[in-house]
């Protein structure tokens, strides 16, 4: 016991106290390297996302050039159909101003065409007999179309005559679409024997012109003529038991602008239930409509009473 060495004891526990230092140190080496990495590797990841942010704000800018590109280009197209659209506008109205002066240089010419047949009594005797019966019987819708046209007359018509029709101008009415008696008979125009009548109510109103020929026997209304909405058959008159008078107005079209001519034709019924137009008056075109509607006191005259429109 005496003869223990003390120095080989510190010598043992200075060794460990070096190990644990030795391990301490490559603990601390160890966990400087594993930081380091992740040092390193976040300054990778934060580089990368800067490059990215970098790349975003590159496309961004291009994005944002590209959208004023295009906003300038819109604007661009709208100053250009403003432009155009102006341009249309300064030509429409060139061209309806041009229309118009040819309308009116058009409608003095026939006015003077008018006059010069009348001074040289350039109408058919025929047509003179006629009009004085359009004078008597539908005098208010000749009245109406002089107060538009003041040369209005039958020196302005332009007309033709069927006295022997061909097979192709008969109009074989009793074929035609039909419908009873009873709903029209109000406001029929009757012939002097009272068999037959000119059914006129369907036109009032409605967008399409239809004139029917009503027969007492056997109570039906066939329709003969249907126009569309470009016609206006006003009045109707009997010349005898068989012929009646259909006047109107008609439209046609100069371009856009709407013409407007007086009508007035003469129908013959046969007993065989075939009928013809014997005569066919049309005035010159112009740029007013008339539309004359039968007054009361027509109506009256002939047992009618159509609508108002």
């Amino acid at each position: 016991m005496l003869n223990q060495n003390p120095e080989g004891k510190v010598n043992k526990g200075s060794r460990k106290i070096e190990i644990g230092l030795a391990l301490i140190a490559i603990f601390l080496a160890g966990l400087s390297l594993y930081l380091w990495s992740q040092l390193k590797r976040k300054e990778a990841l934060i580089n990368k996302k800067a490059e990215e942010a970098a790349l975003l704000s590159q496309d961004a800018k291009k994005l944002k050039d590209q959208s004023q590109i295009a906003n300038d280009a819109i604007t661009n197209l709208k100053s250009e159909l403003e432009r155009k659209d102006l341009q249309d506008k300064s030509l429409r109205e060139n061209n309806e101003a041009y229309v118009e002066k040819l309308l009116e240089m058009i409608e003095s010419l026939q006015d003077r065409i008018c006059r010069l047949r009348a001074s040289n009594a350039g109408v058919d005797p025929r047509l003179l007999k006629l009009w004085k019966k359009v004078e008597s019987e539908a005098g208010e819708w000749a009245g109406a179309w002089k107060k538009t046209y003041p040369s209005f007359g039958p020196q302005c018509f332009t007309s033709f005559w069927v006295d022997r029709p061909e097979e192709n101008q008969l109009i074989d009415y009793r074929n035609r679409p039909e419908e009873d008696f009873s709903s029209t008979v109000n406001n029929c125009i009757w012939s002097p024997d009272h068999a037959r009548c000119v059914y006129l109510y369907r036109m009032w109103g409605d967008a399409d012109a239809e004139v029917d020929i009503c027969e007492k026997q056997p109570g039906k209304c066939y329709q003969f003529l249907f126009s569309g909405p470009s016609s206006f058959w006003n009045y109707a008159f009997w010349l005898d038991d068989n012929t009646f008078v259909l006047i109107g107005e008609s439209e046609e079209r100069l371009g856009e602008s709407p013409l407007y001519h007086a009508n007035v034709n003469v129908y013959r019924l046969e007993d065989n239930g075939r009928m013809w137009c014997m005569e066919s008056h049309q005035s010159p075109a112009i740029k007013n409509s008339v539309h004359a509607h039968p007054s009361r006191e027509w109506q009256k005259k002939h047992g009618i009473n159509l609508p108002d429109y």
